[in-house]
């Protein structure tokens, strides 16, 4: 069966839909191998979406890959100026302060100026039984990036762990690091410019896999 894109405001999820979405969170963010987090599905629904609404100056959308009824890879993405798309929120649980935020816009505005419009992943991942290529990754990554583009934003950036998948991925696609927490979790801000990461993650997978495989000897995918 083909999966299902699904691509909506965040504020627009029904109740059916936003269970699925706290089922999928628990799932990636609960992993012991990369966050070890303790979310129920109560918590991550009332985390995701009862906490995160529009402020009037951010966009936030819900995008989500559905296998039978079941989502099997989700992001979040917030669109808005660097002041705005870039809270304390956006920030690794144990790095949530006022100073951390700070050195974190310092990193993102020496590749911006701070009215610029940006794309900031607040939540980006697909559960482990879907990770079986590029494809679905890319899946969950590239239309997020194109929407934002499309509603002016030039510059994308987001958090992970050195351990994540994702982290070996986009590294691989030359997404830059910009800000290193140096915390047990190993957590990373990364981002790029909106248009040049487009054209990478836009290449066919059969290039993507060669330059993959160049860059990271280590690593393997399949599309």
């Amino acid at each position: 069966m083909k999966d299902a894109m699904i691509d909506v405001p965040l504020v627009d999820a029904d109740d059916c839909l936003r269970t699925e979405v706290a089922r999928w969170y628990c799932e990636v963010f609960n992993d012991p191998r990369y966050f070890g987090e303790s979310w129920t599905i109560e918590s991550a629904s009332h985390y995701l979406f009862d906490s995160g609404a529009d402020d009037g100056d951010l966009e936030t959308r819900l995008f989500a890959m559905q296998r039978e009824g079941q989502v099997m890879g989700a992001a979040i993405a917030c669109v808005g100026r660097v002041s705005c798309a870039l809270t304390v929120r956006e920030l690794p649980k144990q790095a949530r302060n006022v100073e951390v935020l700070v050195k974190v816009r310092r990193q993102v505005e020496w590749f911006v100026p701070d009215d610029t419009v940006i794309l900031v992943f607040r939540e980006l991942g697909i559960v482990p039984a879907a990770r079986n290529g590029l494809g679905n990754a890319l899946n969950m990554i590239v239309p997020p990036i194109a929407w934002a583009e499309a509603r002016g934003a030039r510059f994308g950036c987001f958090w992970t762990s050195r351990v994540s998948p994702l982290y070996r991925l986009l590294h691989g696609y030359g997404i830059r690091d910009i800000f290193d927490f140096r915390d047990e979790q190993q957590a990373v801000f990364m981002g790029d410019d909106i248009s040049t990461a487009l054209y990478r993650l836009r290449q066919p997978l059969k290039k993507a896999r060669r330059m993959l495989l160049e860059r990271l000897g280590h690593e393997r995918f399949s599309a």
